[in-house]
């Protein structure tokens, strides 16, 4: 692979790690609310749905850490 198109995949990298900053303040913003909820509330439906949402976004962060490594090792 040429230098300019490493250049390009590490600019890429690059914004993938910012999009998994946003998504990590987003699901510790989302896990603190649920924390704070009545318990009443954390076990109901508006519980579970957070928590689902927590979930979905950690696959989400899980996924990226994939593709951020997929990136690193292209770029090499």
């Amino acid at each position: 692979m040429n230098k300019s198109r490493r250049a390009e995949i590490t600019k890429i990298a690059g914004q993938l790690s910012d999009i998994k900053d946003s998504l990590e303040q987003i699901r510790e913003d989302e896990q603190d609310s649920i924390d704070n909820m009545p318990e009443n509330f954390q076990l109901g439906e508006r519980g579970e749905k957070s928590a689902e949402g927590v979930d979905a976004i950690e696959d989400a962060l899980q996924a990226l850490d994939d593709i951020g490594t997929a990136l690193e090792t292209a770029a090499e």
